[in-house]
């Protein structure tokens, strides 16, 4: 049976039976006019803002001022039973209407309205859940699901989350929402929003008991987790930059799409001791993938220390520190540089092979993978082993020699000296100070070929061999004469130390070509004398220059020279 209280009275005959019908049923105060209905147990007068009104004192027995109830089966076919049916339906400009309007107060326990049984729709007519809301809702107060006393405040809008003075222990923000168990001690997952400061933020937070923080897991069973992405293509997809580290976190931006790490980072290893460490049990590569299509070269790899800052002044820039691993024992560890050589045009790949090694010695090897030497170049095939030294600027080049002690210096040097038009020169004796090597001893011109010794450091050399001082030949041997000789045999020695038993004679000299010179000194006591005879053969036979004989005592030298045109030996120094 469908109730229904409507908002005008037709007539007042109706109101007659319907009040005779209440006088039959209750015992209270009945007032009927021509507008409205009154009934309570005061005596007081009848409502005049209410079409139907019942007051109830709470002295008087029972517990509701108006129980409405349908009952009983369905008719055939079925069909949807009211118990209550209240509607408001009134027109104009300024006019609000509300259907039903429920207020509780004044006792101890305050309820507007209880739904013991089935399902509640606001904005909805089959409600499926205990509450269904099709719209928009809104909270000013404190919203508890599953407990009647909640902690924290909320206003949904879409659920937006407001402050309600309550915030977390760990940290003071200003709007959170909770979600726990029963008791105050389980474990807790909050969320916040903080908006204290000029950059606000959003949060979440896993604690027990309120107070002590615990682990955070995103899609524990499976699944992509995606930051500023809403495609996720992998575990964690970040898109944008990200920052690590309790430092950067909050106070450094990082690099456009870049990573800023504070403290260690370790590929391959759980304990990173370095700001990037590489673990594993084998070889480690760090590589630039092969992308390049274009006809120019692959991506580089730069390495480079850290340099002081602009605009400082007199700071040192930062080491570039390149090390092989540590070795135990008698074991060593090497540096190894791989560059690839270029092949045939075409496809086909020139992979990198080992042009330098670094031993664990210090030795240098170009081209040899065990270099025996402190620097060994050995190329490829039959190609001449080549060292460089240029200079842009034309002042020249240099190689030094020198000791390890800090007091010697540099001893020697070979230097290509370009202000005196391109001279080779070669210096000794620099008494521990600088770099140059010492005082030019010899000089080799480059245009010419003439060779200088003792001619200085700024006069090039003006013959073939140019000597500022005297010249002396040794030979290791000595030889001695027991008779005057007329072809004495010289081979091919150029400096021969003769001694003889008594004064003797020299007329001829064997093995002579054009231009060959041999010095000849006179180590003994007795005197040694070149005569030119007819004993001797013509071509071995001498062309003196002061006469027919040159004699030579003892400790002085000889020197001569041979012309094939003349078929003679002439002398050319006597000392």
């Amino acid at each position: 049976m469908k109730t229904q209280i409507k908002s005008k009275v037709q007539s007042t005959r109706r109101h007659v039976r319907f009040a005779l019908l209440l006088v039959t049923c209750v015992t209270h105060s009945l007032f009927v006019t021509a507008q409205n209905i009154s009934i309570n147990t005061t005596g007081a007068a009848n409502s005049t803002t209410s079409m139907f009104e019942v007051l109830q004192p709470s002295t008087e027995t029972g517990t509701s001022g108006i129980f409405s109830r349908r009952s009983g089966a369905f008719a055939a076919g079925g069909s949807t039973a009211y118990a209550f049916w209240a509607e408001a339906i009134c027109t104009g400009v300024t006019s609000t209407n509300v259907a039903g309007y429920f207020t509780a107060s004044g006792a101890t326990n305050n309820y507007a309205g209880i739904f013991d049984q089935g399902n509640v729709g606001i904005g909805i007519t089959a409600p499926p859940n205990k509450l269904s809301v099709t719209g928009n809702a809104n909270f000013s107060g404190k919203v508890g699901i599953g407990t009647v006393s909640p902690d924290d405040g909320a206003k949904p809008h879409k659920c937006a989350i407001v402050d309600d003075a309550v915030p977390a222990p760990w940290h003071d923000d200003v709007g959170q929402l909770q979600i726990r168990g029963a008791s105050s001690s389980a474990k807790q997952l909050t969320l916040g929003v903080n908006t204290t400061a000029a950059t606000s933020y959003a949060w979440v937070n896993s604690t027990l008991n309120g107070t002590g923080t615990r682990a955070l897991a995103l899609n524990p069973d499976g699944g992509n987790v995606g930051i500023g992405t809403t495609a996720p293509q992998n575990k964690l997809d970040v898109e944008g930059g990200a920052v690590i580290g309790a430092t950067y976190s909050g106070t450094n931006a990082s690099p456009a799409n870049g990573l800023l790490v504070q403290g260690n980072v370790g590929i391959g290893t759980t304990a990173p001791t370095n700001i990037l460490s590489l673990g594993g049990n084998s070889a480690q590569t760090i590589w630039m993938e092969r992308t390049t299509t274009a006809a120019t070269a692959g991506f580089g790899l730069t390495l480079q220390a850290g340099g002081a800052i602009a605009g400082t002044n007199n700071l040192t820039g930062g080491d570039l520190t390149l090390s092989s691993g540590t070795s135990t024992g008698t074991g060593t560890s090497k540096i190894h540089f791989f560059t690839s050589t270029a092949g045939a045009s075409g496809s086909a790949d020139g992979a990198p092979t080992e042009k330098m090694t670094l031993m664990g010695s210090g030795r240098v090897g170009i081209g040899t993978t065990n270099p025996v030497t402190w620097l060994e170049i050995a190329p490829p095939g039959n190609s001449v082993g080549e060292i460089a030294l240029t200079s842009t600027s034309g002042a020249g080049s240099q190689i030094a020699f020198g000791d390890n002690a800090a007091s010697e210096g540099y001893d020697g040097a070979i230097t290509w000296n370009g202000s005196l038009s391109n001279v080779l020169e070669f210096r000794a004796g620099n008494n521990g100070t600088g770099v140059g090597g010492g005082n030019t001893r010899m000089m080799i011109a480059g245009s010419t070929g003439y060779v200088g010794i003792g001619t200085g450091t700024s006069a090039r050399p003006n013959t073939l061999l140019d000597v500022n001082g005297g010249v002396s030949l040794r030979a290791t041997t000595n030889a001695q004469i027991t008779a005057n000789t007329n072809d004495y045999a010289i081979g091919s020695g150029t400096t021969f130390r003769l001694s003889s038993d008594a004064s003797r004679n020299i007329t001829g000299l064997t093995g002579g070509y054009d231009g060959k010179i041999i010095i000849i000194r006179n180590v003994g006591a007795n005197d040694i004398v070149f005569v030119h005879n007819a004993g001797s053969a013509v071509a071995n036979r001498f062309d003196m220059s002061g006469g027919l004989s040159i004699t030579i005592s003892a400790n002085h030298s000889i020197t001569f020279q041979y012309d094939a045109t003349s078929a003679k030996w002439y002398d050319i120094a006597v000392r």
